[in-house]
């Protein structure tokens, strides 16, 4: 056995996000055709996020989303990356009042 080779989920390459991330523990709610799954954001971004979820969706797959903040913000996301139990999305916000609930959300992780 190979015990030098980095583990199967180990991210070895440079960092390609835009915008940096921020640990959080937000709870979602995910939406994909009628059935809704409640997750948690482990970390966030102006353009993504970590959720951890019993049934993490497929690479490439598209679904709507709701932080479930004192207003709820929602986004339509898509898988990036996708391992047991959890998966990384980008997303966009659905409207200009979600993108600027996510930009001060971002805001008051950074100043604090």
């Amino acid at each position: 056995m190979d015990t030098t080779s980095p583990p199967p989920f180990a991210f070895t390459g440079p960092n390609r996000r835009r915008a940096p991330r921020y640990a959080v523990d937000l709870p979602n709610e995910i939406e994909r055709g009628s059935a809704m799954m409640p997750g948690r954001v482990r970390d966030l971004s102006l353009y993504g996020m970590h959720i951890e979820l019993p049934d993490a969706l497929w690479v490439g797959a598209q679904f709507s989303a709701r932080l479930l903040l004192e207003q709820p913000v929602a986004v339509d996301c898509t898988v990036r990356r996708a391992q047991p139990g959890a998966m990384g999305i980008s997303f966009t916000p659905a409207d200009d009042d979600a993108r600027a609930r996510v930009e001060a959300l971002i805001s008051g992780l950074t100043s604090s």
